[in-house]
């Protein structure tokens, strides 16, 4: 007679959010995988069958209907050994699934039922054991479906350009409309030649900027105290990145959230690319994204708030590009207000400006207490 085997089975119910159901996969590791999904979260279960090594198995659940789900249920018990040790992630899917596995296995003392929640802790119900699961960012971006292939490293960053970071910020001081003509509020056509082309200049009046990617730039402005016009050139290794388009903010934010303790990595200029085969079109931006160990931590960096629509379209590209669980940090440069305050907190977003808010450890504190809490959404 021929020996029966015991395999490890793991079921997760599959919801919009996919990556606690991949976290309780890779933490059960089990012999074969059924995922429960609805006929809106098939693409996310089909994503997780292409990224795991591991059989997977899709079962399509009414969302709501209890009768098709306890029917479902049913025959999905048949497909169970008595043998088999089996694992259950309740975390995602519609709360009608969770209640009616919970009906159904919940006094199987055979069975493991577990959950994931946004810190990536995962919890045996049955045990009320608890162990941190393993968070890597790529897998993240892989999990929603938006892979980030286009970033620079922190660490890409060198001295020089910490000096020249330092001296941009002390040139936009000479004419702040100047300055914020030639190298922030730029044309459709200027930021094309930017992106595009290895050298350009261009001109406001008489004041200038010539850049020649991606080491050296010159710019002259004119200077309302002494009435001549003053011309500095910037050479370092990415020194027009850091001229242009308030590159030299988001380096200062950066290095100063370099110094956080949870810290892990940190990526800017994060560019995530049109899903069409061979694009390389931008679909959306974030200014720094940093791995803060357990999630992710989105980071937006503006000298000063002028539309507080930019709130709103931050908020989306972290729920869209990080999940459910992912941070957001909304930095100024000038002291964010009124309206601009209102927005940020009425969307779970934490802010922080430069000026009138205290020196790192306000902003590290603000962190510390801002990366544990779970996301209202």
């Amino acid at each position: 007679m021929e020996e029966k085997t015991t395999k490890k089975l793991h079921i997760a119910l599959v919801g919009d959010q996919t990556a606690p159901v991949f976290h309780g996969i890779v933490a059960t590791n089990p012999d074969k995988v059924i995922l429960i999904c609805s006929d809106k979260t098939l693409a996310g279960g089909q994503r997780l069958q292409e990224m795991l090594g591991v059989p997977i198995e899709i079962m399509e659940f009414s969302p709501t209907d209890l009768k098709s789900i306890n029917e479902s249920i049913d025959e999905l018990q048949k497909r169970i050994a008595p043998e088999d040790e089996v694992s259950i992630n309740l975390q995602g899917g519609t709360k009608h699934w969770a209640l009616m596995f919970m009906r159904a296995f919940s006094g199987n003392p055979k069975v493991q039922i577990c959950l994931i929640d946004q810190n990536n802790v995962f919890s045996d119900l049955n045990t009320l054991e608890t162990k941190d699961v393993v968070f890597d960012m790529d897998i993240n971006f892989q999990l929603y479906g938006n892979p980030l292939k286009k970033y620079t490293r922190f660490e890409e960053y060198t001295e020089d350009d910490a000096d020249v970071a330092k001296e941009i910020e002390s040139i936009r001081k000479i004419n702040f409309n100047q300055f914020n003509k030639l190298t922030t509020v730029l044309t459709k056509e200027q930021q094309h030649k930017l992106r595009s082309e290895p050298s350009g200049s261009w001109n406001c009046g008489e004041a200038y900027v010539e850049w020649e990617r991606p080491s050296y730039a010159k710019i002259s402005l004119f200077n309302k105290f002494n009435c001549r016009y003053e011309t500095k050139v910037l050479e370092s290794e990415n020194a027009v990145r850091l001229l242009f388009n308030a590159g030299w903010f988001e380096y200062k934010v950066a290095r100063l959230l370099s110094r956080w303790s949870k810290a892990k990595e940190i990526r800017m200029n994060c560019i995530f690319e049109e899903k069409k085969q061979g694009s390389q079109n931008a679909k959306n931006e974030a200014d720094i994204i940093v791995n803060a160990g357990k999630k992710l931590l989105f980071v937006e960096c503006k000298t000063q708030i002028t539309n507080t629509t930019d709130i709103d379209k931050f908020r989306t590209v972290v729920t869209n590009y990080g999940g459910d669980a992912s941070k957001a940090l909304f930095v100024t440069d000038a002291k964010m207000e009124g309206i601009a305050i209102e927005k940020c907190e009425e969307s779970d977003i934490a802010h922080f400006s430069l000026k009138g808010e205290g020196g790192e450890s306000v902003l590290f504190t603000l962190l510390d207490k801002e990366i544990g809490k779970i996301n209202k959404r």
